[in-house]
């Protein structure tokens, strides 16, 4: 795993898992919360383990296709998460690229910055 400060690690993960939430429960349109797996109350966290050991999720953004999509920063990867909680993950082609944020853009794709390998990438739903 790339090194980074544990509280740095535990800060982004908080963040980002806060930002999820936050875009779950307002379903991106300030809609009704969308239910997690097990229907959870208000105020109850739902948390959805990645499958890639050290991924370092970082930034994290609604995608047209109705998914969130988030950079997994430790393991050069784009990953892909449904409201139903299934997680999937896209590899970058560089190497040691270390993608952090993460937006939608107007042409329909997932736009990220890959901070070591000084590039900008996307990805289309």
């Amino acid at each position: 795993m790339k090194n980074r400060p544990l509280s740095v690690r535990s800060a982004v993960l908080f963040a980002s898992a806060a930002i999820a939430l936050a875009l779950a429960a307002c379903g991106g349109k300030g809609m009704p919360p969308v239910a997690g797996p097990t229907s959870p109350g208000p105020g109850v966290v739902t948390e959805y383990p990645i499958p890639t050991a050290d991924s370092v999720p970082l930034g994290i953004t609604a995608g047209p296709d109705g998914n969130l999509w988030f950079t997994e920063w430790g393991v050069d990867k784009i990953g892909k998460i449904t409201t139903g909680g299934t997680i999937t993950g896209y590899p970058v082609p560089t190497a040691n690229a270390q993608p952090e944020g993460i937006t939608a853009g107007p042409d329909g794709n997932l736009w990220f910055t890959e901070s070591a390998s000084n590039k900008i990438g996307k990805i289309t739903p």
